[in-house]
Formats: C-alpha cells, sequence, structure tokens
C-alpha cells in the first residue's frame, strides 16, 4: 500500500506544469492593448499637429495673405464720402504753384453691384483754385477766383485725362500684403497691414487699419492722407460746375469705362505657395524710391537749345523759363546749364546762319572742344531744335565727339505736317472761316508762313533737296542720340496750352493718329529702334502721354500716372 501510494505520488510530483502562454510562442492577451495605446497615441499626436498646422496656416493666410479686400471694399461702399489729402513729393509735380490737393470721393454702387465713385479734386493757390469734379462717368475741369470765387471757365475732359478709376476696386481686390516698407516715414503703418497695390501704372503702398479702413498711403511721388467721413452733413454738394456768368453746365461725354477686369481667383495650390512663402520666405519688402534723382555719371555741361516759335536772337543764359520752365534746377547731371535764343522764325534749320551760331554755342560750352568738334556735353534739344543739330553735323559745320550726350525731344525729323496746315489756312481764300483763322494767324505773325515754318513742313511734302537733307539730319540723330523723348497725346498735362494743341492736333491730318499735337510718333522716332523704348518714366526712350508743349518741361509732371512724367524721366535718364 505504501509503495502504490509513493508511486502515485512520484507520478503526480512528474507530471509537468500547464505550459504558459509565452512559453507556447502564443502572444499575452496584454500586447495588444499596450500597442494599441501607441498607435492611439501617434494618432493623437498627428492629428493634434495637423490641427495646429492648419490653425497656424490659417492664422498666416488672415495675417500675412489675405488682403481683406472685400471688407475693405464694402466698408468704402457703405461710407457716405471719403476726404483725401494728397501731396506731392516732387517740386515738378506742383500745379499752379500747388504742391498739396484735398479730395472728396463718394463711392456709390451700380446696377451690376460694382463699385463706382464720384468726386472732385481742388488745387487752391492765391490767384485760382481749380477743381476736377467726377459725376456720373464725367469728368470736369474748372477755374474759378481765388478771391471772388467766381467761375472763369469749364471745360469737359477726355477719357486720356482721367486716371482709371474704374479700376480702383481691381486694384485693392489684387492688391499683395507686405512685411515692411522702407524709404518712407516709419510710422506709416504701424498697427495695421500694409497692402502693395498698383494704380495707372504706378506701384503704392496702402496703410489698412485693424478696422479693415485705408489710412495713408504713399508712393514714390504722392502721400496720401485718408479719413472716412460718417455724416453726410460733413461732405460739399457734389454737382455739375456752372459755366462762366452761372451759364447751364457742359454737356459733357462719359469718359470712365464701364467694363472692368474680373480679379483672378488663386486657386488652392497658389494660397498654399502664398501661405508657405509668408511663413517661411524672405521678408516681404518694398522701397519707396527717393522724391529726386542722383546722376549716376560724372555731370556734363548741358546746353538746351529750343525749336521753333522764338522771333529774337540773345546770347547764351543760365535759364530760359518762358520756353524751358525750371528745368535748369532739376537737372543733376549738368555741371552748369546754358540756354541759346535763336532766331527760329525768319531763319529755317537748314540755313547756315543757324546751324552755324548752334556750333559756336556748342563748342564754347563743351568741355575739350578741337577745332570744329564738339566736347564733352549733354545736349537737350527741343522740336527744331534737333534738326538744326543734326543738320549742322550733316553739312560739316561741326562735329560730334564720343562725349556728346543727346537728349532729343519732340523732334520732328521727319517735318510736321502742322506747319503744312498753317501754310493752307495762309492761303485759304474758300470760305469765311479759313479767312478769319488766317487773320488770326496774321495778327500772330505767322501768315504768310515764315520761313522756319516752311522749311519744317512734312517730308512728304517737299522737293527732293530737301527730303535729302531730312534723310541726312535723321541719320546723324540715329547715330548720335542717347535718349528720345516723344509726345503721344495733343491734349497733354493740363495748362493753357492743352486745348488749343488738341485742336491743332486734329486739325493737322497727321499721317500717324499718336501725335503730340504738332509732332506725330513715326517723325519723333524716325530712324530710332524699338530698343527700350516704352511709356515709363524708367524707360531710356520714353513715349510720354504729353503733348509737344509739355516735352520741353515747362509745365513739370502729371499727378497720376506712370506715363505723364517729362521732366522726371529727364532728372533720372543719366
Amino acid at each position: 500500500m505504501q509503495s502504490a501510494r509513493l508511486d502515485k505520488d512520484a507520478a503526480y510530483i512528474a507530471m509537468p506544469s500547464t505550459p504558459r502562454d509565452d512559453q507556447l510562442g502564443v502572444p499575452s492577451s496584454s500586447a495588444p492593448t499596450s500597442r494599441r495605446r501607441i498607435w492611439f497615441v501617434l494618432a493623437v499626436i498627428v492629428v493634434c499637429g495637423a490641427v495646429i498646422a492648419a490653425l497656424g496656416a490659417y492664422f498666416v493666410y488672415v495675417n500675412k495673405v489675405d488682403n481683406q479686400a472685400k471688407t475693405i471694399l464694402s466698408n468704402l461702399q457703405s461710407t457716405p464720402g471719403i476726404y483725401v489729402t494728397l501731396t506731392a513729393k516732387r517740386d515738378s509735380m506742383k500745379f499752379h504753384g500747388a504742391s498739396t490737393a484735398e479730395a472728396y470721393v463718394f463711392p456709390r454702387g451700380t446696377v451690376d453691384g460694382t463699385l463706382s465713385f464720384d468726386g472732385m479734386v481742388t488745387f487752391r493757390n492765391d490767384v485760382v483754385t481749380t477743381t476736377f469734379t467726377l459725376l456720373n462717368d464725367r469728368v470736369y475741369l474748372s477755374t474759378a477766383s481765388a478771391t471772388s470765387g467766381d467761375v472763369l471757365e469749364v471745360t469737359c475732359l477726355k477719357p486720356s485725362q482721367v486716371p482709371p478709376i474704374h479700376l480702383m476696386a481691381y486694384s485693392l481686390t489684387t492688391s499683395t500684403v507686405l512685411d515692411e516698407v522702407k524709404g518712407t516715414d516709419p510710422t506709416l503703418c504701424p498697427s495695421g497691414k500694409l497692402l502693395q497695390l498698383s494704380f495707372a501704372g504706378e506701384s503704392f503702398v496702402f496703410c489698412n487699419g485693424l478696422d479693415n479702413k485705408l489710412q495713408r498711403a504713399t508712393s514714390d511721388d504722392l502721400d496720401v492722407v485718408i479719413q472716412y467721413v460718417s455724416d453726410p452733413t460733413k461732405l460739399p454738394d457734389l454737382a455739375a460746375p456752372s459755366g462762366a456768368n452761372g451759364t447751364a453746365p457742359l454737356d459733357c461725354p462719359i469718359v470712365v469705362p464701364t467694363d472692368v477686369p474680373v480679379a483672378p481667383v488663386p486657386s488652392y495650390v497658389e494660397t498654399a505657395s502664398m501661405v508657405l512663402n509668408a511663413a517661411t520666405g524672405p521678408t516681404r519688402s518694398f522701397t519707396i524710391k527717393t522724391s529726386s534723382c542722383e546722376c549716376r555719371r560724372s555731370p556734363q555741361p548741358c546746353l538746351f537749345v529750343h525749336g521753333i516759335g522764338v522771333s529774337t536772337s540773345g546770347p547764351i543764359v543760365d535759364s530760359f523759363e518762358k520756353y524751358w520752365g525750371t528745368i535748369h534746377e532739376y537737372a543733376p547731371c549738368c555741371s552748369s546749364t546754358k540756354f541759346v535764343q535763336f532766331d527760329t522764325v525768319s531763319q529755317g534749320w537748314t540755313d547756315p546762319t543757324l546751324q552755324k551760331a548752334f556750333c559756336n554755342a556748342a563748342l564754347q560750352t563743351s568741355v575739350g572742344a578741337k577745332q570744329n568738334t564738339v566736347g564733352s556735353l549733354i545736349l537737350v534739344a527741343h522740336s527744331m531744335g534737333n534738326l538744326i543739330a543734326g543738320g549742322a553735323v550733316a553739312s560739316g559745320m561741326c562735329q560730334f565727339s564720343s562725349e556728346v550726350t543727346w537728349m532729343s525731344l519732340s523732334a520732328p525729323m521727319q517735318g510736321s505736317q502742322t506747319t503744312n496746315l498753317l501754310s493752307t489756312k495762309c492761303a485759304a481764300t474758300n470760305n469765311w472761316s479759313d479767312q478769319g483763322f488766317a487773320a488770326v494767324l496774321g495778327l500772330a505773325g505767322l501768315c504768310p508762313s515764315p520761313r522756319a515754318y516752311v522749311q519744317l513742313q512734312h517730308q512728304t511734302t517737299v522737293a527732293s533737296d530737301m527730303q535729302s537733307k531730312y534723310l541726312q539730319a535723321q541719320a546723324v540723330r540715329r547715330a548720335r542720340a542717347a535718349h528720345v523723348l516723344c509726345g503721344t497725346d495733343s491734349f497733354g498735362l493740363v495748362s493753357a496750352m492743352s486745348i488749343p494743341l488738341a485742336v491743332v492736333g486734329a486739325m493737322s491730318g497727321h499721317s500717324d493718329h499718336v501725335h503730340d499735337g504738332v509732332v506725330d510718333l513715326t517723325s519723333c522716332m524716325a530712324g530710332i529702334s524699338g530698343d527700350g523704348v516704352g511709356d515709363d518714366s524708367s524707360n531710356f526712350h520714353y513715349m510720354a502721354a504729353v503733348n509737344h508743349l509739355d516735352t520741353s518741361f515747362r509745365y513739370g509732371d502729371g499727378w497720376w500716372g506712370y506715363d505723364r512724367k517729362p521732366q522726371k524721366w529727364f532728372e533720372c535718364a543719366l
């Protein structure tokens, strides 16, 4: 019994225990729980990271990319009016001596829901008050006595004289956010958002306040202060100006286009790229240029040669404001300024005496002249003055050294059909209007046509020997002219001569429909290649929306538009 019990116990003791799961290679039941926990944590991290990234991207988009244009435009549309003060940075932009202007803008909706504007801009001096009035897409220019307020004159403006107001909303919609702006007052926008936009071809930087209302703006040439007027009673009345002596307002044509381009909507990819660039890219900066230019070369003496219409000869002088304005004060590359005074009424451009007078002046003014070769000189020639210079070199009266820099302004290198018109009107006997016109020209000394005008008749209408002289002068200019300025708008900058030149331009029958009133673009550009030609004042050869007299700099620069600044072009060209 005892032996059997011991054997049973031994058998019991020798029986192996039930193996554990880990000994059989079967995972423990706690392993899936642990792994799920890890994946859960990772998922939470990923989700949190995505949320944070999304929030960060949204923050960058709102603060660094979104220009808030919709809200800005909505605020503009709901405002009764806006008071704007404009200050010109360049003296050449003074309008009748005024460097500041005040404007009232009246936003109004249209049938299609787009934003349009009425408004008025006023320039004041001690003598007259000049007001540009925009009403129902028509623009009136009125002048009134500064003392009595009596209206002196009212005219209508044509489309080329009106800034592209219809593109204002488009410019805001396509504006971009900046991180900083250099070259201007650091307090331009202390707490708002900087927006860069293009208007009339020029870059502006606006400050958009925290309430999405525009506060200030600046450009290379203008400073702007903007105030929203919530009380309509504090706004002036806006109406078409009455004529002189209380006559009825003019029926001016509509000049503001109704077709407005649709602002492009960036894709998600483009938006993401902008967000990434704003977050990780370089500082988005814009630099406002100085209001004056410095000479980028060694200064040279400057000789200014005028065109047709000066009736008496005189000595070389240091300024000639009646013809050239105050350009002598804005010529940084001129070590000295000298102005000729030639008789360009009774003398034609091919006359040896006139060509000799030019050569003498050029040799006398230049530095390092040798015999009949003109030395270091900047030659600034306007209108017929270019033919005098080109003709003098072509005839061998004098020669230009390599140190002559020729700036050619409104050159009638193929003549001018305006002088043909003059001869035609002087000879007219067909009707009383032409006879009356001839009588007026006679009182001005222009009938019969003086010699200078006869010699300036268009190349296609003169004899072969005169055509040959035109071609020779063109060849000289083609080889030697450094910079060319041509006008493309007969009305040009607003001045007392705007309307007369526009009328003359319309009557002249120019071969090229683009002209400055007196000289068409084909004649002005004769022999000049298309390289460097453009309608921006920074272009090498400048096609400016100004008239024939504007290119003599006597009326300075326009307040808006990159293509209306002839004096700025001259000052910064060299």
